[in-house]
């Protein structure tokens, strides 16, 4: 079973290289970027070393793309580690080209030398929590000046659409998918809403030899919702790749240092977890990365959760 990816760029030369014009450079090198599931992105190398990102093809609006530029460029001036976008050689910083009768979109970012971290430490987990309590504090200012509308469902998506059982040998993999497809999470309108970057974790984001923080990376997920739902999907990450829910606590101590949670706000982590839990864990399915050991870990993490999810119970995880 393979998760299909539809309307993304293909990394041909003479498509790319009419992108790489609109920047000013005609000779150059690319090297694809094997990361994500949404877009295209490139480093690009001439004069001059940038990130080229070609967004799946009628994913996103130029409304959504500009959208996406201009809260980058808001957290950059809050003092935040995010790549500075480049305009182009209109002084524009999204770039069209047309593909027989498709339109592509594309942005070029500055390059951010820096590692993805392989694990989670203390100092990584501080910084990352206070950098996500600020982008959200920012992220909920700007949805109050963009009048926009929160996501208020959770609801399993593309992945397990497209999960086809027969294929599926292992009963307890079919198990974890069935509890993936009927898994809703309803979201309050009351709970503080925003901006979100919704997949904020090591792999998204850079780090120098000293574990600093240098780069916030792939804003593609933007979308206005609670930003309770970008946190715990943090919180998941991190859950999954440590199994160990002090690590969680600590996280959300640092969050809470910048931005206060409400009780409201913890009462849903729990459900928004578990979520989080079932479209990863399907996913995995769909890209064949589920071995004996990852399996084990996945019931591990919803037993965990579910249970609770039924104490409710929030003091004696969260404290």
């Amino acid at each position: 079973m393979v998760y299909k990816k539809t309307g993304q760029f293909q990394a041909d030369k003479n498509n790319l290289k009419r992108l790489v014009l609109k920047y000013g450079y005609a000779d150059f090198t690319f090297t694809a970027v094997d990361s994500g599931i949404e877009n295209s992105t490139f480093i690009i190398k001439s004069d001059d070393t940038f990130v080229l990102r070609v967004y799946r093809y009628v994913k996103k609006s130029v409304d959504d793309i500009n959208r996406e530029v201009d809260f980058m460029q808001k957290l950059r001036i809050n003092g935040l580690s995010v790549p500075r976008v480049l305009p182009n050689t209109s002084g524009k910083y999204m770039s069209n080209i047309n593909i027989g009768q498709n339109q592509w979109s594309a942005i070029a970012m500055e390059y951010i030398a820096g590692h993805h971290p392989e694990s989670y430490n203390a100092t990584i987990i501080d910084q990352l929590a206070a950098s996500q309590a600020v982008m959200h504090q920012i992220g909920i200012q700007y949805a109050q000046q963009t009048n926009a509308n929160p996501v208020l469902q959770l609801t399993p998506g593309e992945f397990t659409d497209q999960i086809i059982n027969e294929e599926i040998v292992n009963s307890h993999v079919k198990e974890l998918i069935g509890h993936a497809r009927a898994y809703t999470v309803i979201l309050d309108n009351r709970l503080a809403y925003g901006y979100v970057h919704n997949d904020y974790d090591i792999e998204n984001t850079l780090f120098d030899v000293n574990n600093k923080l240098v780069g916030i990376l792939d804003f593609d997920d933007l979308v206005v919702m609670p930003v309770v739902v970008c946190l715990a999907f943090s919180l998941w990450s991190l859950l999954f790749e440590t199994s160990d829910m002090k690590l969680v606590t600590r996280y959300i101590n640092m969050y809470i240092k910048t931005r206060q949670l409400t009780t409201h706000e913890l009462s849903y982590i729990p459900q928004i977890l578990l979520f989080r839990h079932y479209a990863i864990t399907t996913l995995l399915v769909l890209r064949g990365e589920i071995d004996d050991e990852t399996l084990q870990t996945c019931q591990e993490v919803e037993s965990l959760l579910l249970t609770m999810i039924e104490r409710n119970d929030l003091d004696k995880y969260f404290n």
